[in-house]
């Protein structure tokens, strides 16, 4: 029984509560798609929640499951906010392919680390790259400008492909090291 307090003390931490949040933000998105404003003010609340959740996680004791719940809300809020993009803007599939990159980079690494015989040691010794906080500010920074209708919206976009790229590779060095050891 303690083993299940212990598991709703680590959901109910205040930082994976903030990142929870970007769950019904990302999902009002989609509920309001056609009122811009208000979108863009869930955006951006959803986007605050992300950098708090990591200022509060360093000053409150960070949980098993912060590193899990932190980028799984990231992943949600991207794609929901992405989906909205293309159904209420002129983006491209192909923009969202390349803004999405990762997402899918990430989650066929995921899939070899299941594969993995040392999986737990490898997974539990993962920390988050720069390069990963690096992708999730550039997209975040780049589905702004897309909402602010900002001009030239194909270089952030580009930015964010040799960004993710760049990421990639840095964590399949990283995973392929943690494998060998």
């Amino acid at each position: 029984m303690a083993h299940i307090k212990t598991y709703y003390e680590d959901i109910l931490n205040p930082a994976n509560i903030l990142s929870l949040l970007r769950i019904p933000l990302a999902m009002l998105i989609l509920a309001f798609f056609d009122q811009k404003p208000l979108v863009l003010t869930l955006f951006v609340l959803a986007v605050t929640t992300d950098a708090l959740d990591g200022y509060v996680s360093r000053k409150v004791k960070p949980t098993r499951l912060s590193g899990i719940i932190d980028p799984l809300c990231d992943k949600f809020l991207v794609i929901l906010v992405l989906i909205y993009l293309l159904i209420s803007s002129n983006i491209t599939m192909l923009a969202i392919i390349i803004l999405l990159f990762r997402e899918f980079f990430m989650l066929y690494m995921f899939i070899i680390l299941l594969l993995t015989p040392n999986r737990y040691k490898v997974r539990n010794r993962m920390t988050t790259r720069l390069s990963g906080k690096a992708v999730t500010l550039s997209q975040f920074a780049t589905i702004l400008l897309v909402l602010l209708d900002t001009p030239h919206i194909a270089y952030a976009i580009y930015a964010v492909g040799i960004i993710s790229l760049i990421s990639a590779i840095d964590y399949s060095f990283a995973i392929k090291r943690l494998i060998k050891e």
